[in-house]
This record gives C-alpha cells, sequence and structure tokens, in this order.
C-alpha cells in the first residue's frame, strides 16, 4: 500500500481517512443494490454494508 500512496503523491496516512459524513451512503448503497437486483439481506448486500462501516469507522 505504501508504494501505491507514493505513486498517488499521498502519504498512507491519508489514503486511511475516513469517508466525508456529507455523503449519503445510504442511498448509494441502496442504488448499487437496485442496480444489482439485489436486497440488503443478499451477501451483496452484507458485503458492501461491511465496507461501508470500514469506509467510516473512525
Amino acid at each position: 500500500m505504501r508504494d501505491n500512496a507514493a505513486s498517488l503523491g499521498q502519504s498512507p496516512a491519508t489514503l486511511s481517512t475516513p469517508v466525508n459524513n456529507s455523503v449519503d451512503i445510504d442511498s448509494i448503497r441502496d442504488r448499487t443494490l437496485a442496480k444489482l437486483k439485489m436486497g440488503r439481506q443478499s451477501p451483496a448486500g452484507k458485503a458492501i454494508q461491511a465496507f461501508i462501516k470500514e469506509l467510516t469507522r473512525g
């Protein structure tokens, strides 16, 4: 990850900064699941929710 961060011109700490809270993550999740024709309780829905949880962890 450090090599990728260096090539992007960012420090690793910058890349691990939590997602801005002004982003409406719930609507993004719902639109993505609708495009996939999946529900929140499907394996895809649970994976997306786990990913969002990691992004917003801070």
